[in-house]
């Protein structure tokens, strides 16, 4: 007997211990249930968290929480301290982790305004809907951004020039893409159109979000080399706004979502859009893109 032997015995063991974890696992797995979407009586009192595994690669105080909010500061994990249920929340809405009906849910939430106080939700809107009620707007910044084209009451609409390709053009746009192809750091000129026009005070913002769905709720900024390149209170904003005094950029406190927004402007005469000046300070091929 040797050294290289001893070594292989120890390796065969190994591989055979892991070998009953893996049945072990599977055997439980088929076992397994899903909150929300298996309804075992036996089971819905028991507190559904991570494994140990799970929670081992999870630094934060969250790490044995099962369900995680993206994209808010405001998102508190909460621990109930008679069930030992847990639940994460935002502000407006809570995600329990139980199978409650849409009654009982709809009853949980709470949105906060600056008004006086919202009139408590009223069920028997659910059973006629012919009931009205007023509408308040609550000035809240979504968590994750739209990204549909939805032109609104106005009929807000985008237009782009279809320059071509040649190398003198600094943008351009395909139609049948429905992509705007442009320069880093060169002007890019939008044409802004509504049917009906907007409220005194209106403003037109423009923010930059990833295309994927899985990097949606991230923020986009500069790398670090342009950042270093624009004036020091916009430096990181990936969108530029030309050709205005009047232009403001924008942090959100919550989301940390950046903007540039500009008050909207009647057309000239001649012209049925509103002319926007717009540079795109970074791109999507810069390796520290954030």
């Amino acid at each position: 007997m040797n050294e290289s032997m001893v070594r292989r015995w120890k390796q065969q063991r190994e591989e055979l211990e892991q070998c009953k974890k893996t049945k072990n696992s599977f055997q439980r797995a088929q076992h397994s249930r899903l909150p929300g979407s298996v309804f075992h009586t036996e089971h819905v009192a028991e507190v559904v968290k991570r494994c140990p595994h799970h929670q081992s690669e999870d630094p934060t105080n969250n790490k044995s929480h099962l369900i995680e909010v993206e994209g808010s500061q405001l998102a508190q994990y909460v621990e109930d301290l008679n069930t030992k249920s847990q639940s994460v929340t935002v502000p407006g809405f809570s995600l329990p982790l139980s199978q409650d009906t849409f009654c009982d849910l709809w009853n949980n939430v709470r949105l906060s305004t600056s008004a006086d106080g919202l009139p408590g939700p009223n069920m028997d809107f659910w059973k006629n809907p012919e009931i009205k009620e007023e509408t308040i707007n609550v000035s809240a910044a979504p968590t994750v951004p739209a990204v549909s084209n939805y032109t609104g009451q106005h009929d807000f609409m985008l237009k782009f020039n279809d320059l071509g390709t040649a190398k003198s053009v600094t943008s351009t746009s395909s139609e049948k893409l429905g992509k705007l192809f442009c320069q880093l750091a060169k002007t890019t000129l939008i044409g802004i159109l509504v049917k009906e026009e907007p409220p005194q005070g209106a403003i037109i913002s423009a923010t930059a979000v990833y295309k994927k769905t899985e990097h949606v709720a991230e923020v986009v900024k500069r790398c670090p080399h342009h950042q270093s390149e624009g004036p020091a209170d916009n430096k990181s904003h990936l969108i530029e706004v030309e050709g205005s005094q009047l232009a403001q950029y924008v942090e959100d406190l919550n989301t940390k979502s950046q903007s540039v927004t500009v008050p909207y402007e009647r057309p000239q005469l001649g012209s049925e859009t509103t002319k926007i000046l717009l540079s795109i300070m970074c791109t999507s091929s810069c390796m520290d893109l954030t």
